[in-house]
């Protein structure tokens, strides 16, 4: 007979498990909409590949090399939020990838003095954060281990 209790683990791990692609789906569009404004940027002002002692530009002068990293720190994420509905532990080796990575790409801003501390900060926050948490849920959630089912319980129904 069935009273309807599920212990904590059947019902928190679905839960976090959406919350985490919920938030991947978030970040995947902010990520498009990054990525499309990046092309457009490239392809519509003139700017120099690398420059001399910056190769990844300035605050005032970008370069293509910086703006092209960025784009696959947030191309990473895009493939790790649609890889969220399939695998959720390699969805979140990717995106904790793609956090790493943004890491090294916004660590360049600290050697340039004209960049804004203000905006590294948000940049970081913006940037940074969302994958490295977003990553780390997903990797919670693919090692937790699997509640068992009791012997009257249909297998071949799952709640995951």
């Amino acid at each position: 007979m069935d009273d309807g209790y599920a212990p904590p683990s059947r019902r928190v791990r679905p839960a976090v498990r959406w919350l985490a692609r919920i938030l991947s789906l978030l970040g995947a569009l902010l990520s498009a909409f990054i990525i499309l404004g990046l092309i457009g940027e490239l392809r519509g002002v003139p700017m120099p590949f690398v420059l001399d002692g910056a190769p990844f530009g300035t605050y005032a002068q970008p370069t293509q090399l910086s703006l092209l990293t960025f784009g696959v720190a947030n191309t990473l994420f895009l493939l790790g939020a649609i890889l969220a509905f399939r695998s959720e532990a390699a969805a979140g080796g990717i995106l904790l990838f793609a956090g790493i990575a943004q890491i090294f790409l916004w660590f360049v801003h600290l050697l340039d003095p004209t960049f804004p501390r203000g905006n590294l900060a948000a940049g970081l926050a913006l940037a940074v954060l969302p994958p490295l948490i977003i990553g780390g849920l997903f990797l919670t959630v693919a090692r937790a281990p699997r509640p068992r089912c009791k012997s009257g319980d249909d297998p071949s129904v799952s709640l995951w």
